[in-house]
């Protein structure tokens, strides 16, 4: 059964990836968050319907609006590069490429 979560997330509230340890808003819609294990974004519906097509309609490692950090956050980044370094919007743009994923 699936899991329902909530449009945004508060420390100490249950992610994909366990409890939250912290929660980073990064903009309106994008929040960055990390648990004893792992992490990764969360987006709003609003701000998922803001990627491009190709990437809003991807099946995410961890479901739904999450991105997992180690798979999927890159497709946040470059969707949304006016909220991150320039470094890591090339870092993650590079990154899309040799996987392909960036059309």
């Amino acid at each position: 059964m699936r899991k329902l979560y909530k449009e945004t997330i508060k420390k100490g509230e249950d992610t994909p990836w366990g409890i939250a340890q912290t929660v980073e808003d990064i903009a309106p819609g994008i929040q960055f968050i990390t648990t004893a294990s792992h992490g990764g974004f969360k987006l709003s519906a609003i701000r998922r319907g803001q990627m491009p097509e190709v990437w809003r309609n991807k099946q995410t490692f961890a479901g739904d609006n999450w991105y997992e950090e180690d798979c999927d956050a890159a497709l946040v980044v470059a969707s949304f590069p006016q909220f991150f370094k320039p470094e890591t919007v090339e870092n993650c743009k590079s990154y899309l490429r040799k996987t392909s994923t960036l059309v």
